[in-house]
C-alpha cells in the first residue's frame, strides 16, 4: 500500500535552517541564454528560448528533535480516510521538546513567522493537497478546537495548535509504507 507523510519541522538557528556555500550568492542565479533553435519530436525546427538555472543550497538538522514525521497517512481514492489524523498531529506536537514542554501551545517566540532573534523557533506541518484539503474540511467543519483557519497579512491559512500547514507537493501519495 503507498500512503503519504505529513512532516512537523522546527526552523530555527539551532534546529533546522537552510544554507548556502560560504562565499557564493544566496538564493536563485538565473542566467539568460537567449533566443536558440529547438526541435520538436519530429525533428521540425523552432525558435524557443533558453535560461540556465542555479541554486546551491543546503539543509542542515542540527538538532533532530525538531523533525517529526507522520507516516502511513490512509489515502484511498484521493481522500483522506483516517479518523485519528488529530490524533496524529497531537502525537506528532508532544515528540518536539519544547513544544511537549509547554503543554497545549508552541513555545514561546515560536510562531509560523519569521524568526526575529536567535533561538527563536518556528514550527510548520507539511503535507499534500489531499491531506490538506481533509484538514482543510475538518477547519471549515470546526469539529476540533486545535484545528481552526487562521489569517496572516489578510490570507487565510489551516493551522493546527496556532502550527501553519503548508502545502509541499513532493510529499507524494505514493511513498512506501512503514512497518
Amino acid at each position: 500500500m503507498k500512503v503519504p507523510s505529513i512532516w512537523l519541522v522546527g526552523w530555527g538557528q539551532n534546529t533546522v535552517h537552510g544554507l548556502f556555500p560560504k562565499g557564493s550568492k544566496a538564493g536563485l542565479q538565473v542566467r539568460d541564454l537567449g533566443e536558440v533553435p529547438l526541435y520538436d519530436q519530429n525533428n521540425n525546427v523552432y525558435q524557443g528560448y533558453r535560461t540556465h538555472f542555479k541554486w546551491d543550497c543546503g539543509l542542515s538538522v542540527r538538532d533532530w528533535r525538531f523533525v517529526v514525521r507522520i507516516a502511513n497517512i490512509n489515502v484511498t481514492a484521493g481522500a483522506v480516510t483516517t479518523s485519528n489524523l488529530i490524533n496524529s498531529l497531537i502525537t506528532a506536537v508532544n515528540k518536539v521538546p519544547f513544544i511537549s514542554a509547554a503543554g497545549n501551545s508552541p513555545p514561546p517566540g515560536a510562531t509560523g513567522g519569521t524568526v526575529t532573534k536567535p533561538g527563536q523557533v518556528n514550527f510548520s506541518f507539511y503535507c499534500n493537497r489531499t491531506v490538506r484539503t481533509a484538514f482543510d474540511t475538518q477547519a471549515m467543519a470546526k469539529t476540533n478546537n486545535f484545528l481552526t483557519i487562521e489569517t496572516r497579512d489578510s490570507k487565510p491559512y489551516t493551522a493546527f495548535r496556532g502550527v501553519p500547514i503548508r502545502i509541499c507537493d513532493q510529499i507524494t501519495n505514493s511513498e512506501a509504507r512503514v512497518v
